[in-house]
């Protein structure tokens, strides 16, 4: 059986997906790929393609591995296409938990500060669906004018709070089967603050992964600019010598090459710099709202009498609570606290008139 894997198996994978088919011949593939695709990639209808070399020198049989023209014409035409559309995840078959299940593991998700989580009435926990949006970005690094790197990046963001999902949760997502109805209508004017949350975390994972790679690829803007530096210092040294003995004509002569010198010396030490400043650059492929099914809770964060109202989502496919932001000041994953007057946060909750005349803070 062949191994379908890497580069074979993105093309063979690719060949499906435009409508071609593909049969397994033991050490290579034989694709039978449609006429137009066949002709924009000048193939034979019928092409033998392998990813082992000996079967390909030995058989006749075309040699598909990363690099190869073919494969990256495959993926620039996928990432031109995009991947874009709505998916519905089904819930687990397991029977769903309770309300005072749920109630439990609310209280041990969010605990809270001066009160409690109870709930709101006895109706049971609601089904509906919650809204993440999975983008996929590839990711070109360019180290130098020499050093040049791609890699994958992918964020499953929640549209409610427009917070990245642990990876844990994005992973268990993205193993839940699908739903095979259709999706519930939307509002697509609603992913455009969610878009720009998810290319700002994105763009903020690509910059820390670039600064790791440019501190892995060694002093080399050190290193040339030291070169040229002595190189600039030895060719002025040897110009002022010769124009301090010179006559006052020959002098002049010497004088305006060192200035000359120096100002090609300053344009050079700007190309060294240039040539080694590290970049970036995002390009999106994949864009999915995923339809996520949860059990709604409304719930009420008590403090004696005073009852503030909180709306819970529990994740089917994964078991787990969505999170939080700050009801006052949209801190994420906050520490709740019940006041006398509202409920907010460890970080939000303070007065700016400290008693007795004291400068510090206190907490209600």
């Amino acid at each position: 059986m062949i191994r379908k894997e890497g580069a074979l198996g993105f093309w063979l994978d690719w060949v499906e997906h435009n409508g071609g088919l593909w049969e397994d011949d033991g050490e290579r593939a034989f694709a039978v790929l449609p006429e137009t695709l066949a002709q924009d990639f000048e193939l034979a209808e019928e092409t033998a393609v392998t990813a082992d070399p000996d079967v390909a020198r030995e058989e006749g049989a075309l040699l598909l591995i990363t690099g190869h023209p073919l494969v990256t014409r495959a993926a620039e035409s996928l990432l031109s296409a995009g991947d874009t559309g709505t998916v519905t995840l089904s819930p687990p078959r397991s029977v769903p938990p309770g309300a005072q299940l749920l109630l439990a593991k609310a209280r041990e998700a969010f605990p809270v500060d001066h009160g409690r989580i109870d709930t709101r009435t006895d109706t049971p926990p609601l089904r509906a669906l919650r809204r993440v949006l999975r983008v996929g970005a590839l990711i070109g690094y360019e180290i130098s004018t020499e050093e040049h790197f791609q890699e994958q990046a992918e964020v499953y963001l929640d549209l409610t709070t427009r917070l990245p999902l642990p990876q844990r949760t994005a992973d268990r997502l993205a193993g839940t089967a699908r739903d095979p109805g259709p999706a519930q209508e939307f509002d697509p004017s609603a992913l455009e603050a969610a878009l720009i949350c998810a290319h700002q975390h994105i763009d903020k994972l690509a910059t820390a992964r670039r600064l790791i790679l440019a501190a892995q690829s060694g002093n080399g803007l050190e290193q040339e600019t030291a070169r040229a530096r002595e190189y600039y210092a030895a060719a002025l040294d040897s110009l002022e010598r010769r124009a301090r003995t010179a006559p006052q004509d020959r002098r002049a002569l010497l004088e305006a090459r060192a200035q000359s010198t120096r100002e090609e010396q300053a344009r050079r030490l700007i190309e060294i710099t240039e040539k080694f400043r590290a970049r970036h650059e995002i390009t999106p492929y994949r864009l999915h709202l995923l339809e996520v099914p949860v059990l709604r809770l409304e719930v009420d964060v008590s403090r004696g009498a005073r009852r503030y109202p909180l709306t819970l989502e529990w994740l089917l496919p994964v078991g787990e609570f969505a999170r939080l932001r700050c009801p006052t000041c949209t801190t994420d994953d906050p520490t709740l606290v019940a006041t006398k007057t509202h409920l907010g946060c460890e970080h939000c909750v303070t007065t700016k008139a400290p008693p007795h005349g004291h400068g510090h803070q206190t907490r209600y």
